[in-house]
């Protein structure tokens, strides 16, 4: 558990980090996820600035596996777990339901 937890948190701080520079719009499902007219009309940067803070959140939660591996503790792995669904359920939501990421304000 401990090894995966540090691959995953290198991984998601890898991408928050090219997210956050407002690049890499295709590596995102939620983006994809959406029909042609409305991808259109998305401000891509602010997108990819969001998404680049959620993956830090799962950057945290990735972290907490490794603590709990360390400290033998499942609470603290399942906290990390649920963390990381929290944060992708309510992210594709806010995304998919708001016009906030909207470029023709």
């Amino acid at each position: 558990m401990f090894s995966i937890g540090i691959v995953f948190t290198i991984l998601f701080i890898s991408l928050g980090s090219i997210l956050l520079r407002g690049k890499g719009i295709r590596m995102l499902s939620v983006y994809n996820m959406l029909p042609k007219s409305r991808k259109a009309t998305i401000y891509k940067e602010a997108l990819c600035q969001f998404m680049g803070k959620i993956f830090f959140g799962f950057a945290f939660g990735s972290m907490l596996w490794i603590i709990g591996g360390a400290i033998n503790s499942s609470t603290v792995i399942v906290l990390g777990l649920i963390i990381i669904a929290f944060l992708a359920i309510a992210s594709t939501i806010y995304v998919l339901t708001t016009n906030h990421f909207n470029s023709n304000k």
